[in-house]
């Protein structure tokens, strides 16, 4: 099996099942902590791969004008129920992005990096459309990614009424976890990007990116990378 739209549609309906657990949550502050520092109110984000919007969402509320796109309709229909000042689009991740060179101040990119073809050619098209300096931070489960060990370390930090909501959650996430089962089935975890930190670091570097920081997240189950497009070179 080939991860599809129509996949990626269907699991929308319960992607949103991911912000029960402290890890999810914490994982996504984590980038907009990154970025917030550099950036001014007002200043223009692209979020890339939006999903159900949870990042895209994050973003817009610390002022920032945020574009947000995916390549699934089902997640974006998702996203859009939220009402927020995101604007939301479809786009191909694995093509060039309908934007101009140096239209945003931040990418950010969640959990998708792992599930496209044209890595490569993502990434240079980040550049493309940041500015000069701009930074990209991204995550992208690690090579040992297991869905188990964000449970086992959720409950163990949790306190009791956080443990009672979970399991009120439980048939939801059963699904969730279904889909994750699909994901990390061995044929199909060959076709994916779950990289070392090294490997990670290799291939932006390889990419042109500078100052490329690589760093664990998601209770120790992937990785966050923060780079910087370089300046460009007076001729």
């Amino acid at each position: 099996m080939r991860l599809g739209r129509t996949f990626w549609s269907y699991y929308a309906a319960v992607y949103d099942a991911l912000l029960q657990f402290k890890a999810y949550r914490e994982m996504l502050d984590g980038i907009v902590s990154v970025v917030a520092p550099e950036l001014p109110n007002g200043a223009p984000v692209l979020d890339a791969g939006c999903g159900t919007g949870n990042l895209a969402v994050r973003l817009a509320q610390k002022g920032w004008e945020v574009t947000a796109i995916d390549g699934a309709e089902g997640m974006l229909d998702r996203a859009r129920g939220k009402r927020s000042p995101v604007r939301f689009s479809q786009a191909d991740l694995n093509a060039p992005l309908a934007y101009a060179d140096g239209s945003f101040a931040a990418v950010t990119c969640s959990n998708v990096l792992y599930s496209l073809q044209n890595r490569e050619v993502f990434l240079a098209e980040a550049a493309r459309v940041l500015r000069p300096g701009g930074r990209l931070v991204l995550t992208n489960p690690r090579s040992t990614f297991s869905m188990k060990s964000i449970l086992v370390q959720h409950w163990q930090s949790s306190d009791w009424k956080d443990r009672i909501v979970f399991l009120l959650g439980l048939p939801r996430l059963a699904t969730l976890i279904g889909f994750n089962m699909l994901l990390l089935k061995p044929e199909q975890r060959a076709r994916l990007f779950f990289p070392s930190a090294e490997e990670l670091g290799d291939l932006m570097q390889r990419s042109g990116w500078q100052q490329v920081r690589v760093r664990g997240c998601y209770a120790g189950q992937g990785w966050q990378v923060e780079a910087v497009r370089p300046q460009p070179t007076s001729g």
